[in-house]
Parts: C-alpha cells; structure tokens; sequence
C-alpha cells in the first residue's frame, strides 16, 4: 500500500483532534475485541460474548440535543474524557454552548458513551459537561456517571493488541495502520515503556520515561495535587538543598543526584556543623544496607564551589580537588562570602583564598576574570556546595519497573540521602 494512502487520514484535511478521534471511531467499528477492551476500560466490566448480540452504534459530531435518551432506550450514559491527563474526578462547571457537537459517541444496547477528545493536555471537562446536560434526556432521571481516559493506556492497550495478532500470525490491516498513524503524527500520546536493560538502545524514550517518573515522585512527595510543572524532584524541606535530579548514567545505571548547600542560605544552616562528605557517604550507604539490604547501590560526591550573581544564580562552578575527608563547614567559612569590587583588598584576598583549592589556578582566573573582572558585575556571591549521586543498576530498576515500586523505591532514597545529610534533631 502506498504510505501516503491510509485508512486514518482523510482527502479532506480536517483539524488534528478531530482526525485523531475519527481513526479511534474506525478501530472501534472494525476491531471488535479493541471495542471490548475500551468498554472495559470505561465500564469496567467485559462485554465478553454478549458483544455479538448487542446493537452497537459509534458515531462522531454529534450535536448533542439530536441525541434523545428516553427514546434511543438509553438507561445509564457516561461522560468520558480522553486526552493526557488522569482525573480523579469531574468538575462542577461547565461551559454554555448551546448546541454543542459530541466528539465520540458509542452506544451498546442501553449503555451510551459520550467521549470527548483532546490530543493534548488541555482540560476537556467543562465541553464534556455541557454535552451531558444538552443532551435530550426527555421525562427520565439523569443516570450519568464521569471517567478520565488517558492515550497512554488507550494506546497501550491497541499495540498490546497488535503484537498480539501479529503472534498469532493474524494481522489486523486496521491496527497496522492506527499503529503507524499514531507514530507519525501523535508520538507525544505514545505510551512511555518503562525503564529496563534496553533503555540505553533508545534513550529518547528514557528519558520520556524519567520525566514521568519525576513528575510521580513529586506527587509522591507533596500530594496528588502537586503542580508546579518542574522539570526535576522538588524536595519538601529546601532548607539544605532545593532538588534532586534523575538521569541515565554512561555505564547502564539510573543515578539519583542531589546538591545540599548548594546556595549562600543551605549553606549558612548545612555547615553550623561539622560537614565530612565522607561520613555522609558512609552514612547513607550504612542506611540501604539497614533498611534495603537487597539492593546493590554505589554512592558517590565531591565538593564544589560556586560562583554566584543575582538572586544566587549560578554563573559558574568550579570542582575541588579535595579530600572527602575534609570538614567543609571549614572550607565555607574561609572561602564563602559575598565580595565587592570596592572593597579591592577583600575582592583580592578571596580569589587567593579559592587558588588555594582549585586544581588549574590559570584556567580559575581566567574564567574569573571573564565572568566578573571584565565586566559591569560589581560582587560576587560565592559559596561551597557538594554533590552526592546514587546510582542503581538497570538491572535492579527493571525488576522495580515490572512491579510498579518504582517510585516507592525512590522515595525512600531521597528519605535516606537527606536523613543522612542532616538529620532531624
């Protein structure tokens, strides 16, 4: 078949999301155990064998008051939302369109589906909500119930269906083509695989999935209504550091990396004790063997200094070449501090503090004087943070990804990392 001929892409070019709900309509009209497993996700039973005997009606752009309830033999309707968000429930407001056209409708026997469809993030309640009420209920009693759908598991569900006809050396024409028209021009809705031994074949798709597992890990954290829109893990307590952060490692490991006293305030309070990155180290390796001793992790830090400008924003760091068995709280109070160009003898004397520390004194000064000398800046705000990183085996990420633990086993690493860093007193 040529390419640019498809099942799922009209003549007649039509808007994305209606395309996107008209290739959903024609899979369920054509693929009858795709339409069984969609009514289980919406119903949350089977239709089982029954399905052959049911009068089955899937329909779009439906104007919603041509719809009437009392005489189509309709006893329950539910209002479905269909994008990339999970709901946990239904607004209470609605919008006021007064004839407003039902993207999907599926009616078997006297159960109607209402669907509305987005294929994006962008909120569908408040359309849907206007179709239910708009619709020709007649004399009878509203029987409506609300279900959030995401595409992820939508789409999970269609290619689990095709690798499954494709086994049974059975392939279905209209699922190769959905498959392939949801790879072309949604790939965004695509399910996100879980992370495993592969995941360095493709780390495109890694990487989709570590930014699904920190926005969870930060639900985890704050609450189910945490939505700040970072792009890393919020920690809950940013008196001694502010994040943490997730990424694939060069030797096939997923490693947790996290930077206590990282601005001039963590600093202030992490270091009014002794800090030995070692101990820390020692420490939270100690805490997996205590509470997780089946885990295999490597955990690894270095101190650093940072050299600040506006609103403690970095402008650039410098790594230390120092013992992990050096007192950083020591190593803070001699070299961090806020100095001023007006004050020349200070501005002098901090910069023959710091070459004292780092490993190329000409490349320190000269970055130093590129960011700060040579220009209008006029203080500089510098301060010594650390990294710690933990890093897990693929291998053991995998066995947490095939029984959804995930992010219970991250959140108790972050507990023990910042525990071992400062722990309550």
């Amino acid at each position: 078949m040529n390419r640019h001929l498809s099942i799922f892409t009209p003549f007649h070019i039509t808007s994305r999301e209606n395309n996107l709900t008209r290739s959903l309509a024609i899979l369920l009209m054509n693929e009858p155990l795709f339409l069984d497993l969609f009514y289980r996700e919406v119903i949350g039973k089977s239709l089982g064998k029954n399905l052959l005997s049911k009068n089955i009606i899937v329909n779009t752009e439906v104007v919603a008051k041509n719809i009437n309830i009392e005489d189509f033999g309709i006893k329950k309707v539910y209002g479905v939302t269909l994008n990339a968000v999970k709901y946990k429930e239904n607004l209470m407001t609605s919008r006021s369109t007064e004839e407003p056209r039902i993207d999907l409708i599926i009616q078997i026997d006297e159960v109607l589906i209402v669907v509305e469809v987005k294929p994006s993030e962008e909120d569908p309640r408040e359309q849907l909500n206007n179709q239910i009420k708009r619709l020709n209920w007649g004399t009878i009693d509203k029987n409506f119930e609300y279900k959030s759908l995401i595409w992820a598991d939508i789409l999970d569900i269609t290619f689990n269906l095709y690798s499954f006809r494709k086994q049974l050396a059975s392939p279905s024409l209209y699922l190769n083509e959905f498959k392939t028209f949801i790879e072309r021009n949604f790939q965004h809705l695509l399910p996100v695989p879980k992370l495993s031994m592969e995941s360095l074949d493709n780390k495109k798709l890694a990487e989709r999935r570590i930014m699904q597992i920190k926005k969870e890990l930060n639900i985890k954290i704050h609450g189910d209504y945490f939505d700040e829109g970072v792009s890393y893990i919020l920690l809950k307590d940013q008196s001694i550091a502010e994040r943490c952060e997730l990424g694939l490692g060069d030797e096939g490991t997923l490693d947790l990396f996290v930077w206590p006293g990282d601005n001039r305030n963590q600093g202030r309070k992490l270091y009014k004790n002794k800090f030995v990155l070692e101990k820390i180290i020692k420490e939270i390796k100690n805490q997996f063997q205590e509470l997780m001793p089946e885990l295999k992790v490597n955990v690894l830090g270095y101190t650093y200094i940072k050299f600040a400008h506006i609103m403690g924003q970095g402008v650039y760091w410098e790594d230390l070449p120092i013992e992990p068995t050096r007192d950083v709280s020591e190593l803070f109070k001699e070299v961090g501090q806020m100095v001023y160009k007006k004050n020349p003898e200070k501005w002098e004397n901090s910069k023959i503090n710091i070459m004292k520390y780092v490993e190329d004194k000409e490349i320190f000064l000269n970055k130093f004087n590129n960011y700060f000398e040579k220009t209008n800046r006029n203080f500089v705000n510098i301060n010594v943070g650390n990294q710690i990183k933990v890093s897990f085996t693929l291998k053991q990420i995998e066995e947490w990804e095939k029984r959804n633990e995930t992010i219970d086993y991250l959140k108790k690493t972050v507990d023990i990392v910042m525990e071992s860093i400062f722990p309550k007193r």
